[in-house]
């Protein structure tokens, strides 16, 4: 794994081409990465062929930077996990940024996108991804409480027509009763879901 604490960008492109690494992290990195940080990796991202893994956790990055990303997935065919935990800013436009990239995308098998400040638009944006994409497996959605009901039932279409998803990580989502209704509509025609963590959504309750 290529890891670097030095906040250099310049450094990781130097890393990434000399090492066959499989995985980067660049977690933690804040406003040292940001948007341009990413963009300045771009190009060779777009190209590497042995990195499966990047950990772009509380990197401050935003709907620019999902763009970039989105242009990334578009050409690289080896990058299977992504993890975009606590970047607050990308919001739901910026999964409509990254919306391309994820339809055309064949080699991503797991997203990260817990505490990235979803809701209800950001869901109807996954959705259509979903009915498309027929390489992601498992999506986590931790702590992004903006989703709730209505956002559970915008993303339904996408669950339904979807063949590849296996596990879907709702902790923390406020979840409630109309929400397991969705979901339970979603079961009667998807075999592929084994797994659905709904942890700590109180309003769901025994009749949930």
């Amino acid at each position: 794994m290529i890891e670097m604490p030095s906040y250099n960008i310049d450094e990781i492109i130097k890393k990434i081409k000399e090492n066959k690494t499989d995985a980067l992290s660049l977690r933690y990195w804040g406003s040292c990465c940001g948007d341009s940080g990413l963009e300045e990796i771009s190009s060779i991202l777009k190209t590497n062929t042995s990195i499966k893994s990047i950990d772009l956790s509380a990197c401050e990055l935003g709907p620019v930077g999902m763009k970039i990303l989105s242009e990334i997935l578009q050409v690289n065919s080896t990058i299977e996990t992504i993890n975009l935990y606590e970047n607050k800013l990308i919001g739901d436009e910026g999964i409509k940024q990254l919306t391309e990239g994820l339809k055309n995308n064949k080699s991503l098998k797991e997203i990260n996108l817990s505490k990235c400040n979803l809701g209800e638009n950001g869901m109807k944006f996954l959705s259509e991804i979903l009915k498309i994409n027929s390489s992601i497996k498992k999506i986590h959605f931790y702590h992004n409480s903006k989703i709730g009901d209505e956002g559970i039932k915008l993303l339904c279409d996408g669950l339904k027509a979807n063949s590849s998803l296996t596990h879907i990580d709702f902790q923390f989502c406020s979840l409630g009763i109309e929400a397991m209704e969705y979901l339970s509509t979603v079961l009667t025609k998807n075999s592929s879901i084994k797994t659905i963590n709904l942890n700590e959504n109180s309003k769901i309750g025994d009749e949930g």
